[in-house]
């Protein structure tokens, strides 16, 4: 599939977040409020724990194939993580409502995540410069893509920038097999699941030892 390929869409939820958090529920000690048409998540405070992370859930179920648009901006973190995640295609590998099991959740510790179906996509700052630096001594983004359960890893790189006070504008593209993830219009990572593709599922807003926002959130149905 041609990442410029487009879709006949069809538009199933837009969130401007005007009224709090009526359709997303939280699992993870943070703060997090809407202001200003934005979803903001706090989890970059003096004492917190290292590696301190939460998710926001969108109640939402998304169908098997589909888009989704947001713009995120991280305000600051402390380590220079710039920590802008996603969960997607999630599911209780029990068919138990993600919902109704959120107490098991409740510390929102990355690795009670990786018990459950579904993908997660990375992006954030290369803050140890693993990758080495550009040439005006700027840090990269490190771009990774996994599948549940078993934090697998299945792609990365290490590309473009993610800086504090840079708003991004993301896309992530699931069709059939194929996941794309596009930043400011521009492909950064792929990968084609050819072991049992997930469908339907829930998108989870993550990060850890950041303070940022989301904002224009839209999810789109493909008709393909």
């Amino acid at each position: 599939m041609n990442a410029n390929m487009e879709f006949k869409t069809k538009l199933l939820f837009e969130e401007n977040f005007e009224n709090d958090l009526d359709q997303w529920w939280v699992e993870g000690q943070m703060d997090v409020f809407t202001n200003d048409h934005k979803i903001y998540v706090d989890i970059d405070k003096p004492g917190q724990n290292k590696g301190a992370s939460g998710t926001v859930w969108l109640k939402q179920k998304h169908p098997e194939n589909f888009i989704i648009t947001y713009n995120a901006l991280v305000e600051q973190s402390g380590i220079g993580a710039n920590n802008i995640n996603l969960f997607l295609c999630y599911n209780h590998p029990n068919d138990k409502p993600m919902i109704e099991s959120r107490d098991e959740r409740e510390s929102g510790a990355y690795n009670l995540y990786h018990e459950l179906n579904g993908y997660i996509i990375t992006y954030l700052n290369d803050y140890d410069a693993d990758s080495g630096k550009y040439p005006d001594g700027s840090t990269k983004a490190r771009i990774r893509m996994r599948k549940n359960p078993g934090f697998n890893l299945v792609n990365e790189d290490y590309t473009y920038h993610c800086k504090q006070n840079n708003l991004y504008q993301f896309e992530i593209i699931k069709f059939k097999n194929k996941l794309i993830l596009r930043v400011d219009g521009e492909e950064r990572l792929s990968w084609e699941d050819l072991d049992g593709p997930y469908g339907e599922g829930l998108i989870g807003l993550r990060t850890f030892q950041s303070k940022l926002y989301w904002e224009k959130f839209k999810l789109f149905k493909i008709l393909d």
